[in-house]
């Protein structure tokens, strides 16, 4: 049984990261936590500010104090679970109809044995490797300080943008890339599937244990070098101390348009035999008297 994790938007790493995107970070003690608040300008009006993924959700007090501090037009709290929840309802903070962060997702539990997570695939993902196999496909494995790791992630970004135009979804720019792995530095992984003699066909960044980014081309999905990239990646991080895989993301019918387009990887995601986590559902509380009138007046 796979016990909720820190999540990744609470490291370290993510804060590093946020600076370079022109976020603000504070952090606020909870218990024996600090738990991290991004602030983001905006010109005219005043702050945003998100929580996200705290093991426990501040005091109301403490939240509103920083409210006040940085003029919040609103505070958005993702909770990582149930802890805090009620009482933050009770200060004033209700459902957000829209998350930023993926309301449910898949993990993989690596201190089971590989014969174990072999048997947990589905039939489907274990003859697509053994396909992947048979087609000769290669998987490596590059550090941030390794020689050809910037070429990987150049290629990583071409396979982004063509999964992203093709399946019309948001991807990243290539120096977003590069400042997620120089903030995660030696967590950071890069993994790529490549044919012997030809282009990447699929590659994934993984910080921590999560899976963030991944894609494949057409000819890649046609050789199977999805199933064979995450059930190596799952390997690798088995290998290498690794307790779990976050898949990160998976549809979740309580936000059924919102991730209405997630069904397809969703069943992908499926067949690796992880274990699925629902968040609770967002909340927001808005502190701008303008902002207030207007959420009414739109019933946002």
């Amino acid at each position: 049984m796979i016990t909720v994790m820190l999540d990744l938007i609470q490291t370290e790493g993510w804060s590093k990261y946020l600076k370079t995107q022109g976020w603000e970070v504070e952090k606020l003690k909870t218990g024996k936590t600090r738990v991290k608040a991004y602030i983001r300008k905006i010109p005219l009006f005043g702050t945003v500010i998100k929580i996200q993924r705290p093991k426990e959700i501040p005091s109301i007090e403490k939240i509103d104090k920083l409210a006040k501090k940085h003029r919040a037009i609103f505070v958005k709290l993702e909770p990582l679970d149930g802890r805090g929840y009620d009482r933050a309802v009770e200060g004033g903070f209700r459902f957000d109809p829209s998350p930023n962060l993926p309301t449910k997702t898949l993990v993989a539990d690596l201190t089971k044995s590989e014969g174990e997570l072999w048997s947990n695939l589905s039939q489907d993902a274990r003859q697509s490797i053994r396909k992947a196999r048979d087609n000769q496909l290669i998987f490596s494995t590059y550090k941030i300080d390794d020689k050809g790791f910037d070429p990987a992630l150049k290629n990583l970004y071409r396979l982004l943008s063509k999964t992203g135009h093709r399946q019309k979804f948001w991807t990243p720019n290539l120096s977003q890339l590069q400042e997620k792995t120089t903030a995660f530095g030696k967590n950071g992984y890069l993994f790529i599937v490549q044919s012997k003699s030809g282009p990447p066909l699929a590659g994934a960044l993984v910080l921590g244990y999560e899976g963030i980014h991944s894609a494949s081309s057409e000819e890649g999905r046609h050789l199977y070098a999805s199933y064979f990239l995450i059930w190596e990646v799952m390997r690798y991080l088995k290998r290498n101390g690794g307790t779990y895989h976050d898949l990160s993301g998976v549809y979740d019918p309580r936000f059924s348009k919102l991730t209405k387009r997630w069904q397809g990887f969703t069943t992908f995601k499926r067949k690796f035999g992880g274990q699925e986590f629902e968040y609770p559902h967002p909340l927001i509380k808005v502190y701008s008297p303008f902002f207030k009138l207007l959420s009414k007046f739109f019933k946002i």
